[in-house]
């Protein structure tokens, strides 16, 4: 059984797609940086969050275009495989809306650090890319009572200060209201 579908296994069973354990990386960022691009998709799917910001403030788009292929001749067919595996996970962050104007405690973005590594095809595939837009809209979010659980796991995600308790009926953030509906 490949490391994917363990994960997906563990992740149906109710582990958290957030939990590093004792490291400060998230298992998106540690699958990423290993490559492996079946578990970045897998995470993905199952709402990893794609813009988490570890150690330098890089995410795992950083880490994906920084990735050095050192130990392999330019043009071995190891060096094209591994540099594949990468491409196509700047491929899946990319496509989940990863930030791509995220800077990290450098001043660079996951672009600008392609252009200082000269990774031309993660240039490429970045330059391509849309920034992330945040739709505004006046329109309330109406939500039934049944549903505010699963609310409340995606909004406790990874800041343990904010509580939402279940007697929450308003949200009043920078003027944008959203109405739960019981």
């Amino acid at each position: 059984m490949g490391a994917s579908k363990v994960l997906e296994a563990l992740l149906q069973g109710g582990a958290d797609v957030e939990d590093g354990g004792d490291k400060p990386w998230t298992p998106l960022v540690v699958a990423t940086a290993a490559g492996q691009v079946a578990s970045v998709r897998v995470l993905l799917e199952y709402g990893a969050h794609r813009n988490f910001q570890y150690e330098d403030g890089r995410t795992a788009l950083h880490e994906a275009v920084d990735h050095q292929w050192s130990g392999h001749e330019q043009g071995d067919k190891k060096q094209q495989t591994i540099q594949t595996q990468y491409l196509d996970i700047v491929k899946l962050l990319i496509k989940a809306d990863a930030d791509i104007e995220i800077s990290d405690s450098q001043g660079r973005t996951p672009l600008d650090l392609a252009r200082e590594i000269n990774n031309t095809k993660a240039i490429n595939l970045l330059s391509k890319a849309k920034p992330r837009k945040y739709q505004i809209t006046k329109k309330p979010l109406m939500i039934k009572e049944n549903e505010l659980a699963p609310l409340t796991k995606l909004i406790n995600r990874g800041r343990s200060s904010i509580n939402l308790l279940p007697e929450l009926k308003t949200i009043d953030e920078q003027s944008h209201q959203w109405f739960v509906d019981n």
